[in-house]
This record gives C-alpha cells, sequence and structure tokens, in this order.
C-alpha cells in the first residue's frame, strides 16, 4: 500500500511511526525539530490519516508497507522510531530487516503480548453517530460527555474529516482496525536478534514498561537500554517534548 507521509530536512534519514488512531500530523513539531540535522519521514499507517484503507490490518503488512516507502524514497539505511503501536511496528521490522535499521528507537512500548481488550477509543468513534452532527462543536461536545478527557478528545478531533458530500467521516479505517484489534495487543516474535544500539523511552507515569516486561526486551534487543522520563503517561513525547527530543537526539548522534 502506498502511504501518505511528510517528508522533510537533509542527512540521514529518520523514520517515525505514529501510534494507534495516530497520524504524521501528530509529529509535525518533532519533524519540523530533528529535521534541522536529518532527513526525517513520518508516514500514516495504513487505516490512518490520509493513507488508504485495507481489511488487512497486521504488523507484517505494515512492515511491507514501510519496506516499499523506503524502496521508493532509495533509502537503504535509518534511524527509526515508532510510538506504541508504531513502536510495535519499528521492532518487527528491525527484526526482520536488521541491514536497514541503524538504531532503533522504541516509545512506551515493549514486545510482549498485552492483556487482549476491546479499544474503548475505537468503540467510542464507531458508536458516534457521525451523520446527527452538523458542527465539529457539536462533536467534541458529545466526546467530552463520553470520556471528560479534553486531551483525548482532543486526539480524537484529528481524526475527523469531511467526505465529498461535506458529511463528517472518521479518517481511520475503524471496521478492519476494530475486526483486527488483537494484532495490535500481540506479541513481537523474532528467531534472530537486533543487535543494534536501541533505546527504549519510558512514561514514568505508565505501564506499558514494566520490570517483568526487560528479559523480553534484551532477549530481542541484547544492546537496548531503557530510559524513563519523569511525569510522563503513554504519551511521552507531548507530556515532556523537550526532554523527549533531547533524549532521541542524544542516542542519534552517539558514535
Amino acid at each position: 500500500m502506498e502511504l501518505h507521509y511528510s517528508l522533510s530536512g537533509d542527512g540521514n534519514p529518520l523514520l517515525i511511526l505514529h501510534g494507534l488512531l495516530g497520524m504524521s500530523d501528530n509529529w509535525a513539531g518533532f519533524a519540523k525539530a530533528f529535521s534541522k540535522q536529518y532527513k526525517v519521514l513520518v508516514p500514516d499507517l495504513r487505516n490512518h490519516g490520509r493513507s488508504g484503507h485495507s481489511t488487512v490490518f497486521s504488523y507484517l503488512a505494515m512492515c511491507d508497507d514501510i519496506d516499499e516507502l523506503l524502496f521508493n524514497e532509495q533509502i537503504q539505511h535509518t534511524f527509526l522510531l515508532g510510538h506504541s503501536m508504531g513502536g510495535k511496528v519499528a521492532m518487527q521490522y528491525a527484526l526482520d530487516n536488521p541491514q536497514k535499521i541503524d538504531k532503533l528507537i522504541v516509545v512506551d512500548i515493549s514486545p510482549v503480548q498485552y492483556p487482549y481488550q476491546s479499544h474503548p477509543l475505537v468503540e467510542l468513534m464507531m458508536n458516534t453517530n457521525l451523520s446527527g452532527f452538523s458542527e465539529r462543536k457539536e462533536i467534541e461536545n458529545h466526546l467530552l460527555n463520553e470520556i471528560n478527557d479534553t486531551r483525548i478528545v482532543g486526539f480524537l478531533m484529528k481524526n475527523l474529516s469531511r467526505s465529498q458530500g461535506n458529511n463528517f467521516i472518521w479518517k481511520p479505517g475503524l471496521p478492519a482496525i476494530n475486526e483486527n484489534i488483537r494484532e495490535v495487543f500481540r506479541e513481537i516474535k523474532s528467531e534472530t536478534v537486533f543487535d543494534k544500539p536501541v533505546l527504549f523511552i519510558k512514561g514514568g507515569n505508565s505501564d506499558y514498561i514494566l520490570p517483568q516486561h526487560e528479559p523480553h526486551i534484551y532477549k530481542l534487543f541484547p544492546n537496548a537500554v531503557i530510559k524513563t522520563i519523569d511525569k510522563a503517561s503513554h504519551w511521552v513525547h507531548a507530556d515532556q517534548p523537550e526532554e523527549f527530543a533531547k533524549l532521541v537526539l542524544e542516542f542519534l548522534s552517539l558514535k
């Protein structure tokens, strides 16, 4: 699948992968900052943002999409950064294509199997009858009544668009995401290891990377280091952007 993506800067490539229900626009500020030193690519993963929709939604398929993107951009080596679901895509891609990845950064996710659960935000979006609203503010108020979290509602509102008929629609391919939601929680597996430098960035207030996950991390990524950013949730980069950017740039600059 051909992915929509942003491209900025010159230098060694840095590919950034967003999380579930995210999109390239969420990383625009970091792309601008990092593009002062790197050639930064930020795609919308399949079924997200402005990329195409498909009933096939798996880490294998998303890795194939990334491989096609790198081929089309004639990139043979890149730094790779992924957050949450994008971090799992990044881990799988690095394990399967170690010759193409020079360094890997995984943000607040580990390679373990997480307990399966329906995803409340996916369900909320699917259960919101957009045809019943005429203004964006009405949808925003409806979402606030459901979850009462202005930041998460703002995140969801970025996924709102208009159809050619000027009706409200969600950008993500929600039916395919919901149908394959177990895939998002699955373990990342490999018969080989990725032995190049890897940085795991954990949010201090998040439980996505726990001490019991570390053996699995080091088994697949023997040269990994884990850094914690205090006062940060699962959305580490949004909570502590300056410290996050500093960690990323310091890691990428290490010889």
